[in-house]
């Protein structure tokens, strides 16, 4: 060809330095040659040398050189800012060429150094309001402080009024002891007397009095014994509900889908390594491992802990009779070492994704949703289990884990319940002297009423969405996003990291979140009347997951997807857990793999990572 055509080949041959030869090829044949051109290279010389690019700092060295008809010519800006021009310079440009280089590289200089002052300004003032928000959370950790002082003052109050009550009782029941004693001597002195009628008539007349005072009495204490037998029958039947849990232990473990033995945990977690240690409470130690070639999280408890042995027993009969996709899947136990096997979901707690503890990335406003309608969708399994609705009673971001997926499932059944039907007004609720929860979590009423219902599980809810919305502390959050509702600045309290929530859903979502919220049970909604809420918004908020994202191994989106020999993409963590468990074959095709090196795929994680924050689509 005399000359490309394309106007991606004249644009290329327009463009590119005028020292570049270039070959042009099509389909693997040479079509056109241009070759570089010295004359127009020295032409094009003073502007290309003096061409920088402003993301160079200012103590960095730049050096151009370019062929002339001289051996050579350079110059540099010195850490200082300053240009250097040697003497083949002089001899190769005019003065009018070195100074227009000059001024062009003293303005980019200028450039750099106004980028550096505006971006100190800039970090001078992010650290003033982080100044500013650590004051405030000091302030509002001081106002749950005292209110946990207020709390505990209560409790020790309420525990004094029990004692007080239970001597009354002791103190009844040996009155009633003594006024039977009483009336059987009376009983026996009125047949006596009566053989003596008409000479003690007076004297009869006065007994009689006597004996109808005590009777009196005496039928009052029979109506107070009836009560205390009432509560006793109440308490018994509790024991022995809580004493059948504990006896069904052992049978619950053969409903399970392992039994493992000591000796396996140890090994799957390096002998409880703290490397293996992935969280930590009261109960024990939650670890990580790897089990007849799959990842779990093993929850052990604290061998001293005799009151979390029952809390032990109580989550592994729940959890091993109920099942619900949001629900963390039980799979096994070892009752020898007071451990039970989950499975691992590698994203965490809420609180942590929420607050973006270790600098993940922000949860969206779809996923956010999602979760909301997961969430309210295993309550309302819950609550309408058959023959008696459970309560979690322990309702919080940090209970709430997250699998590869974002997909949320509920765990942490320690102190959830079995509600009992109470007969006074046929609804199902559990007597409790000593509340437990999480205080920002935990329904009003229980704490005044000391009685726990599916309504305790809705307010906990309710708080969830809230923060969801606003990632606001959960302290006082209800009367902050009331009061920006009733001003029509809902707008200002919305978490804008989630994206561009649209207004009118989180509309919804807020009001959801403030009639479960409401300091009355009574005027809480149940949750399944509104799943009809819940469920549109949810369906509206979800994006399909295509089937090249999601691991062949473990059937969930992956985070760092690598390529093996067999060509096929599969999460890191899962491929090397594959070859360690002792194979050498491709877990898709089952044939021996040449080798068993795998490699990153970026272009694969670059479009997960797309998909996964997808706000840009739906704005």
């Amino acid at each position: 060809m005399i000359e490309p055509t394309s106007n991606k080949a004249k644009f290329v041959m327009n463009r590119a330095d005028p020292s570049c030869t270039i070959w042009f090829v099509c389909k693997g044949n040479l079509i056109f040659t241009r070759e570089s051109n010295q004359e127009r290279l020295s032409k094009s010389l003073p502007l290309s040398t003096c061409s920088c690019s402003v993301s160079h700092s200012p103590q960095e060295q730049y050096t151009r050189s370019s062929s002339r008809s001289s051996p050579g010519t350079s110059y540099r800006i010195s850490d200082t800012g300053s240009l250097s021009i040697t003497e083949a310079d002089v001899a190769s440009y005019t003065n009018i060429e070195l100074q227009d280089a000059l001024a062009d590289l003293t303005s980019i200089v200028r450039k750099v150094e106004d980028s550096f002052s505006r971006q100190r300004q800039r970090m001078e003032h992010e650290v003033e309001s982080l100044k500013v928000e650590l004051n405030e959370k000091e302030n509002l950790l001081q106002e749950a402080n005292r209110q946990n002082l207020t709390l505990e003052s209560h409790i020790r109050e309420q525990e004094e009024i029990i004692a007080s009550v239970n001597k009354r009782i002791n103190l009844v029941q040996s009155e009633n002891i003594q006024l039977r004693s009483d009336g059987e001597q009376n009983l026996k002195l009125l047949q006596e007397t009566t053989m003596q009628k008409l000479v003690l008539e007076e004297c009869f007349k006065g007994l009689g009095d006597s004996l109808a005072t005590v009777k009196g009495n005496f039928e009052t204490l029979l109506l107070e014994n009836k009560h205390l037998q009432q509560e006793k029958d109440r308490a018994i039947a509790e024991y022995e509900k809580l004493h059948q849990t504990l006896t069904t232990s052992n049978d619950s473990l053969g409903a399970l889908n392992f039994q493992f033995s000591f000796s396996e945990l140890v090994q799957a977690t390096e002998n409880f390594s703290d490397l293996r240690k992935i969280g930590e409470g009261g109960f024990g130690c939650v670890y990580k491992g790897f089990l007849r070639n799959t990842l779990i999280a093993i929850k052990k408890l604290h061998p001293q802990s005799w009151q979390d042995r029952s809390n032990f027993e109580q989550e592994m009969v729940i959890l091993s009779k109920l099942r619900h996709p949001n629900l963390v899947t039980l799979i096994g136990a070892c009752s020898e070492a007071s451990a039970l096997v989950y499975e691992y979901l590698p994203n965490g707690n809420l609180e942590d994704r929420l607050m973006c503890t270790g600098d993940p990335s922000p949860l969206t406003w779809q996923v956010r949703t999602r979760i909301i309608g997961e969430l309210c969708s295993v309550l309302i399994y819950l609550h309408s289990t058959k023959p008696y609705p459970v309560v979690h009673g322990d309702i919080k971001p940090d209970n709430i884990l997250l699998d590869a997926n974002l997909v949320s499932k509920l765990s942490d059944f320690g102190i959830s319940r079995i509600l009992n039907n109470s007969s006074s007004n046929n609804t199902f609720l559990h007597r409790t002297k000593t509340p437990r929860g999480t205080f920002q979590y935990m329904d009003p009423e229980l704490f005044t009423t000391g009685t726990l219902t599916t309504k305790s599980d809705v307010y906990s809810f309710g708080i969830i969405v809230l923060r969801l919305l606003t990632r606001k502390s959960p302290i006082n959050i209800r009367n902050e996003v009331e009061n920006a509702l009733e001003k029509n600045q809902l707008h200002l309290i919305i978490d804008a990291s989630a994206g561009d929530w649209p207004f009118v859903q989180a509309k919804q979502l807020v009001e959801l979140g403030l009639r479960c919220t409401d300091l009355r049970r009574r005027y809480r909604p149940d949750l399944d009347s509104q799943w009809e809420v819940v469920e549109p918004l949810m369906k509206a908020a979800s994006l399909p997951v295509p089937s090249y994202f999601v691991c062949l191994i473990h059937q969930e989106v992956m985070r760092h997807p690598h390529i093996a020999a067999d060509g096929y993409s599969y999460e890191a963590e899962a491929i090397k857990g594959w070859f360690q468990s002792g194979y050498n074959t491709s877990p898709v095709t089952n044939l021996v793999l040449p080798h068993l090196e795998i490699f990153p795929n970026h272009t694969l994680h670059t479009a997960i990572q797309n998909w996964l924050q997808p706000s840009s689509f739906f704005n």
